[in-house]
C-alpha cells in the first residue's frame, strides 16, 4: 500500500503516476533547510554535502542526502503521521527486522534498505513539531513499468522468494503492526457496507450497479483466508505487505532485480497476501489506472511462481498452496473494494485527477478478479506445477512448525 522512494532516482517518475493519499491541508510543510538541519542529527556537518528533495512527497517528506564519502548517498524521511499513527513503529520495525535477520549479508547480492541511527544512537529524530525522521540507505536501481521478458518475471519471483526464505524463521512477534486492519478484507467490506448507507453516490449510474453486483458475487469469499488462519490451517509469518512491481528495483539493463524496497508495512501476517499481490500487480499490464485491455497474463504468472519456488521451495505445504488462488482473488477484490469505498466517501484517501478516477480503478480491479476467476483451472495448475518442478512439495499434512499463528 504505502509507496516509499527508497531506491534510485528512476523511481521518481513511477511515483508521479501512483495512486497515493493526499497530504492533508493542515500537515506541516517541510523545507529543505529544515531537512538539512535534521540530517545533522544523523551525520556530522562535515559529512553532509547537500540535502535535496526526493520525489513529490505524497506520503512521507523525502530527501536525498549526499555525503562526502565518495558517491555515498542516503534517504532522509519524515514519516507521515496521518497515514501512520505511530511513526516510531514503522521505523522500529525495520531496525528489528534488520537486526534479527541480518538479511543484507544473506541476500546473494540483492539489496534491502538499511536503517541508520542518529549520532546519539537513536532509531529516529523527533523534531519540535513532533515529526519523526529516519534515515535509510539509498539503493541505486530502477522500477519497471511492466514486465516485458520471462527473465524479468522470474527475477521478481526470486527476490520475493529470497525475502520470505530469509525471514521465515524470524519470531514475527517482534514486529508491531504499523497499520491495524491492513489486508483485513472482512474489515474493508464492513466499512464499505457502512459507507453505502450514507453515500449520495451509491444509487447513481450503471458502473456503480456493476460494482455492487460484483461485490455481492464475491461477498462469501471474503472471510476465506482469515478464517483459515484462525483455524490454524495457515501459518503466520513475517510479510512484506506491499511487494508490487514498483517496489522492486532492477539494474540499469532491466535484467536483474537488485532490491526489494518499501518495508513500511512489514508485519506479521500471511505471506499468501504478499505473493498474491505481487501476481496481481505484475500480471495485469493495465495496472491500477484506466486505459488498455484488462487481462491476467498466465505466462507471467508462471514465470514469477517458478522464480519464487526456486528460492522458497518449502514456504508453503501442499494444503497451504491450495489457498494461493483464493488469495489472488481476494487481494484483487480487496483493492477494488478500497477504491470503490473511497469513491463513495468522496475521494478522501487515494489521489484523483478526475471525479470518477476511483470508480474506474475499482472497475479495473473488479474486472480483473472476474478474469482471474475465468482462468481458475489454469492458474491453479500453474501454482501446483511451479511448486512441484522446483521442489516445493512439503508434506501434504499440517504446515511446517510455525513460529506462531
Amino acid at each position: 500500500m504505502i509507496d516509499l522512494t527508497t531506491g534510485g532516482l528512476a523511481v521518481l517518475e513511477m511515483k508521479k503516476r501512483s495512486t497515493r493519499p493526499f497530504k492533508a491541508a493542515d500537515e506541516v510543510v517541510v523545507s529543505t533547510a529544515q531537512a538539512f538541519r535534521v540530517a545533522g542529527s544523523f551525520y556530522s556537518a562535515e559529512q553532509i554535502v547537500a540535502v535535496d528533495p526526493l520525489g513529490e512527497g505524497r506520503i512521507n517528506d523525502t530527501f536525498l542526502v549526499r555525503l562526502r564519502d565518495g558517491d555515498e548517498m542516503a534517504v532522509l524521511q519524515r514519516i507521515n503521521s496521518l497515514v501512520f499513527p505511530e511513526p516510531q513503529v514503522v521505523i522500529g520495525n525495520l531496525f528489528r527486522l534488520h537486526g534479527q535477520v541480518g538479511f543484507l549479508s544473506r541476500g546473494g547480492g540483492r539489496k534491502f534498505p538499511t536503517p541508520v541511527r542518529t549520532v546519539t544512537g537513536e532509531e529516529f529524530f523527533c523534531d519540535s513539531q513532533n515529526g519523526y525522521w529516519r534515515v535509510i540507505s539509498f539503493i541505486d536501481g530502477k522500477p519497471l513499468a511492466a514486465l516485458t521478458t520471462s527473465g524479468q518475471a522470474r527475477e521478481v519471483g526470486r527476490i520475493l522468494g529470497e525475502f520470505h526464505t530469509q525471514v521465515r524463521d524470524l519470531d514475527h512477534t517482534i514486529l508491531v503492526d504499523p497499520l491495524p486492519g491492513f489486508h483485513d478484507t472482512p474489515r474493508y467490506l464492513k466499512h464499505y457496507d457502512q459507507v453505502c448507507k450514507n453515500s449520495v453516490r451509491f444509487l447513481e449510474g450503471p458502473e456503480l450497479r456493476t460494482s455492487r453486483e460484483i461485490i455481492e458475487r464475491y461477498r462469501s469469499m471474503v472471510p476465506t483466508l482469515e478464517a483459515a488462519r484462525h483455524q490454524g490451517h495457515l501459518t503466520t509469518r513475517v510479510m512484506h505487505g506491499d511487494p508490487k512491481l514498483s517496489n522492486i528495483l532492477f539494474d540499469g539493463e532491466g535484467r536483474r532485480a537488485v532490491a526489494l524496497i518499501d518495508f513500511d508495512t512489514v508485519k506479521a501476517g500471511l505471506v499468501h497476501y504478499d505473493l498474491a499481490d505481487c501476481l496481481r500487480s505484475c500480471c495485469n499490464p493495465r495496472g491500477e489506472d484506466s486505459g488498455g485491455e484488462i487481462h491476467f497474463n498466465t505466462s507471467i504468472c508462471r514465470e514469477i511462481l517458478t522464480g519464487y519456488f526456486e528460492k522458497a521451495p518449502d514456504i508453503f505445504s501442499r494444503p497451504e498452496r491450495e489457498y494461493l488462488f483464493p488469495a489472488l482473488q481476494l487481494i484483487t477484490f480487496e483493492l477494488g473494494l478500497r477504491f470503490i469505498t473511497d469513491y463513495l466517501e468522496g475521494d478522501c484517501y487515494f489521489q484523483v485527477a478526475n471525479p470518477d478516477d476511483n470508480l474506474h480503478r475499482a472497475l479495473t480491479q473488479f474486472t480483473l478478479v472476474e478474469k482471474i476467476r475465468q482462468r481458475e483451472a489454469v492458474i491453479r495448475r500453474i501454482i501446483m506445477t511451479s511448486a512441484h518442478e522446483t521442489g516445493g512439495d512439503a508434506e501434504d499434512g499440517e504446515p511446517g512448525e510455525p513460529s506462531g499463528r
